[in-house]
């Protein structure tokens, strides 16, 4: 967790740069940050909550009923 808190700081710190080199907009600003941080939460819980959220159970609860109703089961 401490990693993907690191790198999203890289991430901004870069981005801080980018935008102040350019001389945005504060709307700019707000928009980069806030996905920033949303993203960061995301990747989070994401981390956090790994177990549930691993992509073979959510594909196997989408596709689940179509192969059992193919199969005849």
């Amino acid at each position: 967790m401490i990693a993907i808190c690191l790198l999203f700081a890289a991430i901004a710190t870069a981005e801080g740069s980018y935008l102040h080199r350019r001389k945005r907009k504060r709307s700019t600003w707000y928009v980069v940050f806030g996905s920033i941080a949303i993203m960061l939460a995301i990747s989070e819980v994401l981390y956090a909550e790994w177990d549930r959220f691993q992509l073979a159970q959510w594909i196997q609860a989408a596709f689940g009923p179509l192969e059992r109703a193919l199969l005849g089961k």
